[in-house]
């Protein structure tokens, strides 16, 4: 089972995400956090996620700062961006700060 620690600030997209992945026998939303402050607190706590999905434009602390935070302090932890940004140098500004996945948001559920 992959656990997921969902971290995104619109709840109306977080239902959403978490109604799909529900669906999959394999994942389950077990946390989630309107920010990056939230997502860090946790994590602290001794959550276990395997796997972060993190939007990048988030109120208190942003993606790319949580996804840094991670790489730096929560590297068993796989983050990935979940963001309506396909501009090439987001893109790579995530991967380069640590992001293992960047998925758009229109993306459909296959």
């Amino acid at each position: 089972m992959i656990k997921v620690l969902l971290a995104e600030d619109h709840n109306i997209v977080r239902n959403g995400i978490k109604s799909l992945l529900s669906n999959e026998t394999d994942m389950q939303v077990l946390w989630e956090a309107k920010n990056g402050v939230e997502a860090l607190e946790i994590l602290n706590s001794g959550a276990q996620p395997h796997v972060i999905l993190i939007d990048l434009n988030m109120p208190e602390m942003g993606g790319m700062e949580l996804i840094r935070e991670i790489a730096k302090n929560h590297s068993e932890v796989y983050p990935i961006v979940l963001s309506m940004s396909d501009h090439e140098h987001y893109v790579n500004d995530a991967l380069k700060a640590g992001a293992m996945g960047y998925l758009l948001k229109n993306v459909n559920q296959e």
